[in-house]
């Protein structure tokens, strides 16, 4: 995945998507998952990604949050956006949230750049496999939106439910 970006307003003018040749071919599925790995690539290229926070409004220290965690000593990373922080604020009925977790399992450059599946699971921008059943979330809407470079649409008719109300 290469992004480009307008060096004017540094909003993201090209994305190249190189798709992995030895994906089966076989699979009953395949024009589905290879539609779900397009939009999920195509949604890094607008902006989800972790080396392109930098130029989101007040730059990567009001786009991303990293804290270590006490208990396992492990440092996570968390969007704090106003959107994002908003939405998930209502959607997880929990006032005191500071942000929402991002995946830091993964070794490589992808880290930070998709939602953590043990609290979005479902959410087509986790890095868990891709299937059908993965909706586009009022999350993702928020965090383009609060590039600063869109205006979501939120008319997903509230599909996501994973911890839906948990705290």
């Amino acid at each position: 995945l290469l992004v480009y970006f307008n060096e004017l307003d540094n909003r993201p003018i090209i994305g190249i998507i190189n798709i992995n040749g030895k994906i089966s071919l076989n699979l009953d599925n395949i024009d589905v998952l290879l539609q779900s790995i397009l939009l999920h690539e195509m949604t890094h290229i607008l902006g989800f990604l972790v080396s392109l926070f930098k130029f989101y409004p007040g730059g990567e220290t009001n786009t991303i949050l990293y804290k270590e965690e006490s208990r396992t000593n492990v440092q996570k990373g968390y969007i704090i956006t106003p959107k994002v922080v908003e939405y998930a604020k209502k959607y997880f009925n929990c006032s005191s949230l500071e942000g929402v977790e991002l995946e830091r399992s993964t070794p490589d450059k992808i880290a930070d750049s998709h939602w953590e599946a043990r609290l979005l699971l479902g959410e087509y921008m986790n890095s868990e496999i891709y299937t059908p059943e993965q909706v586009i979330s009022e999350f993702t809407l928020a965090l383009l939106e609060d590039s600063g470079w869109y205006k979501a649409n939120y008319y997903t008719g509230g599909l996501m439910r994973y911890g839906k109300n948990q705290g």
